[in-house]
């Protein structure tokens, strides 16, 4: 009976360990996602200032060719 009890206990500390390593894979799986959104959204603001940027030098060369 010992016996049995020590390996109920065994597989039951192994299965709490399972749960919490696949929790924290999960865990990090979801922040590495959040900060590769994060990431890209920063791209894209970027892309977004760098196109108004040449706009507006575009722009001021224009004025700058009529005056």
């Amino acid at each position: 009976m010992k016996h049995v009890l020590g390996d109920l206990a065994r597989d039951r500390q192994q299965c709490m360990l399972a749960a919490a390593e696949a929790e924290r894979d999960g865990h990090r799986a979801h922040q590495h996602n959040r900060l590769l959104r994060q990431a890209e959204r920063a791209d894209r603001r970027l892309a977004s200032h760098w196109n108004h940027a040449a706009r507006l030098r575009a722009h001021l060369r224009e004025l700058e060719s009529t005056s």
